[in-house]
């Protein structure tokens, strides 16, 4: 296996050099390149989407669900909420949208938020299929003392409203009081509208 740093200090690609499966590498490196670079890029080895569910296994043992977030999105597989498909919602369509996935904190709008991600890609894209990451830390610190003041006195709202039959889907329940207290429970405020059976949250 190969180490390479995607960036001077940030990334590793951690690439198999002889057909190598997911079960040869190290746990303990793993870890430690996350700690010390912050994302780890596996290259080709070999693993099948269940075999990475194992690997993983072997790194991460409390896996949270996808409630709350902002999308519905498909679960696949055996484990309930574990793993699910990234770039594409479903809000009862036959044929399912598919989006990008710009630079964003997972689950940056709720208190309880995923300190750890796993991505398996299933196939390639043709094209423009990079994922991006970086350290947003070290974006923060490099943007002008000017910027930084701004993001600091004009602090930004952002509001979403959930349709009837979109927000059950999104909190996994069919009773607003349920939604609303697993929004409070995570530091965001929620309003329902009876009139309209819809769920608003604003967050700043």
């Amino acid at each position: 296996m190969r180490t390479t740093p995607m960036q001077e200090d940030f990334g590793t690609i951690l690439e198999a050099e002889n057909g190598e499966h997911v079960d040869d590498i190290d746990r303990d490196q793993v870890i430690a390149l996350i700690k010390d670079r912050g994302t780890v890029l596996f290259r080709g080895f070999k693993a099948s989407r269940e075999e990475f569910d194992g690997f993983t296994d072997r790194i991460s043992d409390d896996y949270m669900t996808y409630k709350g977030g902002g999308y519905v999105r498909k679960t696949v597989g055996e484990k309930e909420g574990k793993a699910l498909l990234s770039t594409r919602y479903d809000h009862g369509r036959e044929k399912q949208m598919t989006f990008g996935l710009p630079l964003h904190g997972e689950m940056y709008y709720i208190d309880h938020r995923p300190s750890a991600l796993w991505f398996y890609c299933v196939k390639p894209a043709e094209q423009d299929g990079q994922t991006t990451a970086c350290d947003g830390a070290g974006v923060y610190e490099k943007l002008p003392q000017q910027w930084k003041d701004l993001l600091h006195d004009k602090r930004l709202m952002f509001r979403r409203t959930y349709r009837d039959g979109e927000w059950q889907k999104i909190y996994q329940t069919e009773d607003p009081a349920e939604a609303i207290a697993f929004c409070e429970d995570n530091g965001l405020k929620a309003d329902f509208d009876e009139a309209e059976k819809t769920l608003r949250t604003p967050y700043l």
